[in-house]
């Protein structure tokens, strides 16, 4: 068996490696994305909750 009877199994390994790796950090990244997402929408309404009680008490 020679050398270039193994090329496209050398290249179908490559390809599929590089679009594992490219499903892995889209998925990593939506996940982050999400997470910073909601994170900031829950300081947003923790900080309108501490304005709304903070009002209440001076008013």
């Amino acid at each position: 068996m020679s050398s270039g009877d193994r090329l496209p199994e050398l290249l179908f390994a490559i390809v599929l490696a590089c679009v594992l790796t490219a499903v892995f950090f889209g998925v990593l990244y939506w996940v982050v994305r999400v997470a910073v997402r909601d994170g900031i929408q829950d300081a947003d309404r923790s900080v309108a909750r501490a304005a709304r009680r903070g009002d209440a008490e001076s008013g």
